[in-house]
């Protein structure tokens, strides 16, 4: 299931990160300009839809062959239908920016994590505060939900960070 969906807003710099929680409960980070927001997973589904459908396009880090399946599957499972299709040529990056599919040149070269790319790059890796991916299954039993909620917020701003950096660089 999807236990965290976080959005940044490449606009305004504003971050949103939905967090599963049964209540309706959440706070803010003025200094990192990030809002916390608890839901059940259907809601945050369709709060992600409902920002998608805005959005002109997402940048994601591996999100072409993890996130976005995922997320539509979920959907699928909760009954609430995605509200764009960003699974469309692969080659394409008018809707969807998978970075991993860009810094690896479509898997020509070799893939690495998102902290890889993060140091090579010098940007500061969301890993640089003792949370990774790898930790998630167990911060969740253990209940510790916000945590992974304040991981996701640091990882979506080190895939916005390398994306300024892909843009300037190797978007030709």
């Amino acid at each position: 299931k999807i236990i965290v969906i976080g959005m940044l807003n490449t606009t305004t710099g504003g971050s949103l990160i939905l967090f599963e929680s049964s209540e309706n409960e959440g706070w803010e980070v003025q200094e990192k300009n990030t809002r916390y927001k608890g839901l059940t997973e259907p809601e945050m589904i369709k709060e992600f839809w409902d920002y998608a459908a805005k959005a002109e396009r997402i940048i994601t880090f591996n999100g072409r062959t993890f996130d976005i399946p995922f997320i539509m599957i979920r959907s699928a499972l909760n009954k609430v239908k995605p509200s764009r299709n960003f699974m469309g040529n692969r080659f394409d990056t008018m809707f969807h920016i998978d970075l991993l599919e860009q810094f690896s040149f479509y898997g020509i070269t070799k893939r690495f994590n998102l902290d890889f790319y993060c140091k090579s790059f010098g940007v500061e890796s969301p890993k640089s505060k003792g949370v990774s991916g790898m930790e998630v299954a167990e911060l969740y039993k253990a209940g510790r939900i916000k945590d992974i909620a304040i991981y996701c917020g640091d990882d979506i701003k080190a895939t916005y960070e390398l994306y300024k950096i892909w843009n300037e660089y190797l978007n030709i």
